[in-house]
């Protein structure tokens, strides 16, 4: 149906510009030419791909497909043409990524200043959100995720492991559980938890040496996603405050929180990079997924991003 990559990139244009003098402009023809070209693409598909109204063109449904077999063998074709120059300075182009919120502030915020200063040329956008993200459709490169992935159109890369453990204040009404040796000195305390689910937050399932698990009551206070609110309130002496490691630790390393029970965890999840499989890698994606396994492995994960 397309003779050749130019008919590819007339058809793309087409869809995206939605004239043929958009079309035109942008691939630097006549609205003529590109007209002759779709009609060309039409009668070798057998299908109508467009419908007409005024001088808009509307993708029928089958034109709506053919535009995304057009699109993926354009990306693919453009990526391995990138690949095949062996460049050998920094790595250039438009790099889409998405996070959940937290993991995102974490990663992020400290990785990416470094890699856009090794690759300047780099055009990066960042989306951080907790909603669920169709990476083909919505057109991302490469997604953070917590937990592992079950779909087939996805890659999945280990990365590391994200531990929640408990943390007090160094100083003041509750610092003495930092020297607890077991969970049962947990319980009645004032506990603030890390989650989404607030049912059930009076109990404390912990999890230590040699796979033991046990649960604990503890007193229910403040069941939050947000990391910075159960700082807030366990520097306010409210109580203990279960946190991801990335969230305590930077606190344990100036002096202000300590870790209780340090042995024990409440959760453990893989972290994996996910990109599209389909998809050719292009150069930059490959230095920005070498470089965040250069700089983040499952120890980081656990201690300090």
């Amino acid at each position: 149906m397309f003779e050749d990559f130019a008919d590819i990139h007339v058809y793309i244009e087409v869809m995206r510009g939605g004239t043929l003098a958009a079309a035109a402009e942008k691939l630097d023809r006549t609205a003529a030419s590109v007209g002759r070209r779709i009609r060309a693409i039409e009668k070798k598909a057998g299908a109508q791909l467009f419908t007409r109204k005024g001088r808009r063109l509307l993708p029928t449904r089958e034109g709506e497909l053919i535009f995304e077999f057009a699109r993926r063998i354009a990306e693919e074709l453009e990526g391995a043409e990138a690949q095949l120059k062996h460049l050998a300075g920094p790595s250039s182009g438009h790099l889409r990524i998405t996070a959940p919120v937290l993991l995102g502030q974490a990663v992020f915020s400290k990785l990416v200043p470094e890699f856009m200063a090794d690759n300047p040329e780099c055009i990066l956008f960042t989306n951080l959100t907790n909603r669920a993200i169709d990476l083909e459709e919505e057109g991302y490169d490469i997604a953070l995720q917590i937990g592992a992935t079950h779909r087939e159109s996805l890659t999945s890369e280990y990365l590391g492991t994200l531990e929640t453990g408990i943390y007090t204040a160094a100083r003041g009404t509750w610092s003495y559980c930092a020297d607890f040796r077991h969970p049962s000195e947990l319980v009645g305390l004032p506990v603030m938890q890390f989650s989404n689910d607030d049912h059930h937050a009076d109990i404390l399932r912990l999890n230590g040496p040699r796979e033991v698990a046990m649960e604990v009551g503890v007193r229910e206070l403040i069941v939050s996603t947000d990391t910075q609110t159960l700082i807030s309130a366990v520097h306010n002496e409210l109580g203990l405050a279960v946190l991801p490691t990335f969230a305590g630790h930077p606190g344990v390393y100036t002096g202000e929180l300590k870790r209780v029970l340090p042995d024990w965890y409440v959760a453990r999840e893989s972290v994996s990079i996910v990109l599209p499989t389909r998809r050719l890698i292009r150069p930059v994606v490959r230095a920005f997924l070498n470089f965040i396994h250069k700089r983040v492995g499952s120890a980081m994960l656990k201690v300090d991003l």
